[in-house]
């Protein structure tokens, strides 16, 4: 894979491993548009609750209104049936869907925290090891050069 090759030793920048790609964008996604439809139903269901509020006042008491009145009912019905999914939909979709959301960034900034410092602690380790390997190599030569009075070859 190409991407190893760009950064040598630059800590700052580190490639996430597979782990880390919980994608949260289907959860932001249908929490947002979940949002939007309460919001919707909402708004379309207050205002005809206004709408048939209003007619029913301005109506008159004679017979002939019953008919009318009954029409309105329905879209009483519907205004109300609008305005209880939207309480419904925001206390078991978008709401929970927040919270979840909110953990899972919480717990993968967790876990990208550790891993940045297990990371890092690799490296020292790392790097002391390759400086003691270093040292004993140098070591070697010297003792090698030091006896090489032709006693042993």
């Amino acid at each position: 894979s190409q991407k190893h090759h760009h950064h040598h030793h630059s800590h700052a920048q580190l490639e996430r491993p597979d782990w880390f790609n919980c994608d949260l964008r289907p959860c932001m996604i249908l929490q947002d548009v979940s949002a939007e439809i309460v919001e919707t139903c909402q708004s379309l269901g207050g205002h005809l609750e206004s709408v048939c509020r209003r007619a029913c006042k301005q109506l008159p008491t004679e017979v002939e209104a019953e008919s009318c009145l009954s029409f309105l009912a329905a879209f009483g019905v519907l205004s109300s049936a609008l305005l209880s999914v939207a309480i419904d939909l925001e206390s078991t979709v978008t709401k929970p869907l927040e919270r979840t959301i909110r953990t899972l960034e919480e717990e993968s900034n967790g876990r990208l925290k550790h891993w940045q410092q297990v990371r890092s602690r690799f490296a020292e380790l790392q790097d002391r090891y390759g400086k003691s390997r270093q040292r004993s190599l140098e070591a070697r030569d010297r003792l090698a050069s030091s006896s090489t009075s032709g006693i042993f070859f």
